[in-house]
């Protein structure tokens, strides 16, 4: 016969001095009561408002040895130290069950056996879940009215930024090195970016910049005077503005096309080898599909300093091919391929106007807003449904209390769980449409700088080192295929 335990949680608190407390009124109990404790077990940096009830470790270790039958007594402090969620009220529904006699320092046996227990229980779940929601929202509240004021809000300043008197000032110098990092990027891509810090010594309070430490300043809204709270509100400060709206987004939008997937190929700025149409050439294998051409490393030409038209593009798929099998051309390079590729690239360049690239680009950004658009008005829709459907659960669940409702506890509680998850997922939800919708309104800008850039593509083409004509080719151009009888170029404009 397995001997069964008794065990004691402590729930770790922020303040010291309130879990000593916990355990001094604990100790006293078990004294006073002559109970033998086999085991303690102590949960620390766990919320038992936020943190649900399968990420507990205690608790679900706790769990398991009542289904084992290993478990005789649970003692705590009292109940909301085992959380202040309603979804415990199984937990407890549980542990009874089992036989387990859970006993409070503060309020003695929680489950006696009355049958007035279960309703007192859930009394006191819905009390401590209702105080806690109250508490974290007046706690956001505070945050956001400490933004809005522009008082810093705590912990380590951003990068470009000091603080003085309590609130955020820019760094002139760290500021110009924020700048340097959006225009460099925005030219040159990541790769280039950090070797230009390198070979400048430009470094982050000291430490070299990483590509994740790059694009995570990059990303981050404050340099354009926004400072997102984890609620997702963003009030603005126009003093910590430190980069245009324009640069921002136009990062933004460089960031997720070089870092996507679009029609199944991954669009990224690559920089591996000098030659010049890395990553952008494809060719129609024997098969009839279009796969990718890549530098050919097993020669030795791909070396930064080789002539960059003596290089050659093969074909994975296509090189296991024998003599005796489909005809169709493995490996493409010269001189006089990279001649013809620039002169098609200039010529297809010099037919393109303004009004073609507006005409494409309205068409595809009213698609896009109109199916953003319209999942959006959809999925607000649906929350402010699912947000009456929670308000009359909650009501339901103090006619319970109140002995005016036939409903079962544990049933209108699993509606109420149920109901905050899909809403909390509707909001995410909410929040990614706003920003898509947000980023498709912005392209216009860099729409606009975009042409403006290259309606003398011919000059600034010519004018430019290898280097940058890749960095140019990668912005313009999607793909290149090369069929039997004809060669594709297709712009990303």
């Amino acid at each position: 016969m397995v001997k069964k335990k008794n065990v004691c949680l402590v729930r770790v608190s922020t303040d010291m001095q309130e879990t000593i407390s916990q355990k001094t009124a604990i100790d006293e109990y078990i004294t006073k009561n002559k109970i033998i404790i086999d085991e303690y077990i102590e949960e620390d940096g766990v919320s038992g408002f936020k943190t649900k009830l399968e990420n507990r470790k205690g608790l679900m270790y706790i769990k398991k040895m009542a289904l084992n039958g290993e478990l005789d007594k649970l003692v705590v402090f009292n109940l909301d130290r085992i959380g202040r969620r309603m979804e415990l009220l199984g937990f407890i529904t549980l542990l009874d069950e089992c036989g387990v006699k859970i006993l409070s320092a503060t309020e003695g046996c929680l489950n006696e056996g009355n049958a007035t227990d279960s309703l007192i229980n859930s009394i006191k779940f819905w009390t401590a879940e209702y105080e806690s929601k109250k508490i974290s929202e007046r706690v956001k509240a505070g945050k956001k009215a400490t933004a809005l004021r522009g008082d810093f809000m705590g912990g380590v300043p951003n990068f470009g930024y000091d603080l003085k008197d309590k609130r955020l000032v820019i760094n002139p110098i760290e500021a110009d090195i924020v700048r340097f990092l959006f225009n460099s990027y925005i030219e040159f891509g990541t790769g280039a970016t950090l070797d230009l810090c390198s070979k400048k010594g430009i470094t982050k309070k000291g430490k070299k910049w990483t590509r994740t430490k790059l694009l995570k300043t990059l990303k981050n809204s404050i340099y354009r005077g926004q400072k997102e709270l984890k609620n997702g509100d963003i009030p603005h400060d126009e003093s910590l503005r430190i980069v245009s709206d324009e640069v921002f987004f136009k990062a933004q939008r460089l960031i997720s096309s070089r870092t996507s997937k679009k029609k199944g190929n991954t669009t990224k700025f690559v920089n591996k080898s000098n030659a010049l149409f890395e990553g952008l050439l494809y060719h129609e294998c024997g098969d009839g599909q279009i796969r990718k051409l890549h530098v050919d490393y097993t020669s030795s030409n791909t070396s930064k300093d080789q002539d960059y038209r003596k290089l050659t593009y093969r074909c994975s798929h296509c090189k296991n091919y024998s003599k005796n099998d489909i005809k169709v051309q493995k490996s493409y390079g010269g001189i006089r391929l990279h001649r013809d590729l620039e002169n098609l690239i200039l010529e297809q360049m010099s037919n393109i106007t303004y009004d073609d690239i507006q005409e494409h680009y309205n068409k595809g950004k009213n698609e896009d807003l109109k199916d953003l658009e319209s999942s959006l008005k959809m999925s607000k829709k649906t929350l402010k449904k699912k947000n009456v459907a929670l308000s009359n659960a909650q009501k339901e669940i103090e006619k319970i209390f109140m002995n005016e409702s036939s409903i079962d506890l544990e049933t209108i509680n699993t509606i109420v769980l149920n109901l905050k998850d899909e809403i909390k997922v509707l909001e995410m939800k909410i929040k990614g449409l706003k920003e898509k919708i947000d980023d498709v309104k912005s392209q216009q800008i860099n729409l606009d700088l975009l042409f403006d850039r290259f309606k003398n593509f011919g000059t600034l083409y010519g004018n430019a080192s290898n280097e940058k004509k890749k960095v140019i080719l990668q912005q313009v151009i999607d793909k290149i295929v090369f069929y039997e009888d004809r060669v594709d170029i297709i712009l990303s404009v």
